[in-house]
This record gives C-alpha cells, sequence and structure tokens, in this order.
C-alpha cells in the first residue's frame, strides 16, 4: 500500500521527468499532483489511518470533486482525498521552486 511519502517522491519524480520543455511549469504542478490522488476509495482511507490529519484538516479548495466522487461531494473521502491533493501538490510547489533555482544557478 502506499504512503503519502512514497506518492510525494513518486509525484516529485514525474515532476522532474516531465518539466524539460513544459511551457507552463505551475500547470504540470497541478497536472501531476492530480493524477497522484488516489481514485480507490480503500486506498484514501488507507493513508489518512496512516495521518490522522489528512482528516481534520480543512483543504482550502473545498472537497474533492469529479468523476472520482459523483455522488459523493461533501463527504468525508472527498475531503480526505482534496487534503491529500493539496499536500502532493504543496510538495511539488516547493520542489519546481528547488529545480528553477537549480536551473538558474547552473545557467549563471
Amino acid at each position: 500500500m502506499a504512503t503519502m511519502e512514497s506518492i510525494i517522491t513518486d509525484a516529485k519524480a514525474d515532476l522532474r521527468e516531465q518539466l524539460e520543455g513544459a511551457e507552463y511549469p505551475e500547470d504540470l504542478v497541478f497536472e501531476i499532483a492530480d493524477s497522484w490522488v488516489p481514485i480507490y476509495y480503500s486506498q484514501i482511507a488507507a493513508l489518512a489511518a496512516e495521518d490522522i490529519s489528512l482528516m481534520l484538516d480543512e483543504p482550502e479548495l473545498g472537497p474533492a470533486c469529479g468523476d472520482n466522487f459523483i455522488g459523493k461531494e461533501g463527504t468525508p473521502i472527498a475531503w480526505i482525498a482534496a487534503n491529500i491533493f493539496e499536500r502532493i501538490e504543496a510538495a511539488l510547489q516547493e520542489e519546481l521552486q528547488t529545480l528553477m533555482q537549480e536551473k538558474e544557478e547552473a545557467e549563471a
């Protein structure tokens, strides 16, 4: 079973692979973060069991929505999924800043 740590590590690897040639790196961060949110409720619940703050934090963006959450809007699973997305996105934003800084230093 995947952990938040392993998901974030794999998402960062995706960012590094896809960043070269990306016209809009910030959009890439969003797309990658979205693609790494588990789609199965059992996986979302397992991540929440591993880290209770995923159940308790209120996501800035509100509950998750989309095809996986039709009829589940506003349910705990949608809130947890949104928190997972926000954790991944925050880690990717930080990684993007690091990668951009390294690129600028290498070019200088």
